[in-house]
């Protein structure tokens, strides 16, 4: 799939599946809601957990989407298209740069419904912005 099309399905899916590294090196995903914003995967979270602590220990991860999947029983296969991003985790400090992502977040999540920003709305909210490094996508129909 082209870089287009691969943003594309970005633009589309509503949640994806977060890859971190625990402490011993194991995997760990999680799904999150998420906007494709300025290049970067962006997603809120609580300031404290398993997911932030492995991003602080180590911020390389991996992000992946999949849309329109169907098994084809017959056929024995399955239809998709999926997107998978590699890149580095940023925690985001800043409160005003906090409050553009979050403003985005919920722009696309809950169009009408703007996410309160007030804050300390910011304060308690983690967010988290990926620097896509590399991105490539797959589609198997029919």
């Amino acid at each position: 799939m082209t870089m287009s099309e691969c943003i594309d399905v970005l633009n589309r899916c509503e949640y994806g599946f977060l890859g971190t590294v625990n402490e011993d090196g194991s995997p760990y995903v999680v799904p999150v809601n998420y906007v494709y914003y300025e290049g970067c995967i962006v997603f809120h979270t609580a300031l404290e957990g398993h997911k932030m602590e492995n991003l602080k220990g180590n911020n390389r991860v991996c992000f992946s989407v999949c849309q329109d999947a169907r098994v084809i029983p017959e056929k024995f296969s399955t239809a998709y298209t999926s997107v998978i991003a590699f890149g580095e985790a940023e925690i985001v400090d800043d409160g005003d740069v906090k409050k553009r992502l979050l403003l985005a977040l919920s722009s696309r999540l809950a169009p009408g419904h703007p996410m309160p920003c007030d804050d300390e709305d910011i304060k308690r909210t983690g967010v988290v912005r990926i620097r896509v490094r590399h991105l490539s996508g797959k589609k198997r129909s029919e």
